[in-house]
C-alpha cells in the first residue's frame, strides 16, 4: 500500500512578469502603519507604506468580462526621508534631484500618484523556496522626451491614510479597495489597533464604530495578488513623511 504525494501546482496561475525595464505609473500609496520589523536581529517598530505602479505595456486577462488589464508591481517602504531610507533613495532617482531642506521637513507622498518612471523589475525566490515573485530592483526618471507621452491610469488611484480627517469615508470606501494581503498587515499596525480600541470604547459615533469593527475579519472574496484595487470610490487625502532617523530593511519633476 502506498500514499503518493505530488506537485499539483497550487498558488497563483498568473505568470510572473519577465525581468526587464518597464514604464510604470504610480497609482497606489497605502499607509500600512507602524508594524513590527527586524533589524540586526532585533525587533523594532517601523512606520510602513506601500506604493504600486501600473505597467501599461504589460497586460493580462484577470477577468474574461473585462479583457486584458495592466500588470502591476509594488514595493514597501519605511515612511522616512532619512539619508539611508530606501524611500528617499528611490524618490531622488525618480525625481532626478535631491530633496531641499524644506521638503525633508515634510513631503506629501501622495503627490507621486499619476507620475511615471522606469522600473527595473526582477524575480526572486521566496525564503521558503516554494515560490518565486516579482520585485522592483530600481527606479529611474523618464527621459525628457517621454514625459509628455505617458498614458492615463487604467485603475482608479488609491490613497489611504489612517490620519484621514474623514475616518468614516476611509473605513466605508477605502478599506474595501485595499488588497487582502495588505489588509492583513495593516491589522497588525498600532494605528489600526488604536482605531479598533476607540470603536470598542465608544469614542466613535455608532456608525463609524460599526464600519471600523466590520474590518476585523478578512473579506470573503480573495483578490488577485496584483495590488489591483476595487473601483468602489475615489478617496482624497494627504499624507506627510518627515526626515526621521530610521533605516529601511530591505509630468514634470520634482513632484
Amino acid at each position: 500500500m502506498s500514499l503518493i504525494a505530488k506537485d499539483t501546482g497550487g498558488g497563483s496561475n498568473i505568470p510572473l512578469i519577465e525581468a526587464d525595464t518597464y514604464l510604470g505609473i504610480c497609482y497606489q500609496v497605502i499607509h500600512v502603519g507602524t508594524v513590527e520589523d527586524s533589524y540586526m536581529d532585533q525587533k523594532i517598530l517601523k512606520n510602513k507604506i506601500r506604493m504600486a505602479w501600473e505597467l501599461p505595456g504589460e497586460t493580462y486577462e484577470f477577468d474574461e468580462d473585462k479583457g486584458p488589464e495592466p500588470r502591476v508591481v509594488g514595493k514597501q517602504y519605511t515612511l522616512s526621508l532619512s539619508e539611508k531610507a530606501n524611500l528617499r533613495k528611490d524618490l531622488v532617482a525618480w525625481r532626478g534631484q535631491e530633496f531641499t531642506a524644506e521638503e525633508l521637513a515634510g513631503f506629501d507622498v501622495f503627490t507621486v500618484i499619476g507620475h511615471a518612471c522606469y522600473l527595473g523589475v526582477g524575480q526572486k525566490q521566496a525564503k521558503s523556496g516554494d515560490r518565486t515573485y516579482n520585485l522592483i530592483n530600481s527606479i529611474a526618471r523618464l527621459p525628457k522626451a517621454m514625459r509628455g507621452n505617458v498614458p492615463d491610469l487604467y485603475a482608479e488611484p488609491l490613497m489611504s491614510n489612517y490620519n484621514s480627517k474623514d475616518k468614516e469615508a476611509f473605513f466605508a470606501l477605502v478599506w474595501d479597495r485595499i488588497p487582502n494581503f495588505i489588509q492583513k498587515e495593516m491589522r497588525e499596525s498600532e494605528e489600526y489597533k488604536a482605531c479598533i480600541t476607540a470603536a470598542e470604547k465608544g469614542d466613535y459615533s455608532k456608525t463609524l464604530a460599526e464600519k471600523v469593527l466590520a474590518t476585523i475579519h478578512d473579506k470573503d472574496d480573495e483578490e488577485q495578488p496584483t495590488d489591483k484595487p476595487k473601483d468602489t470610490g475615489k478617496p482624497k487625502d494627504t499624507g506627510k513623511v518627515k526626515d526621521e532617523d530610521l533605516e529601511d530593511s530591505d509630468e514634470e519633476m520634482p513632484f
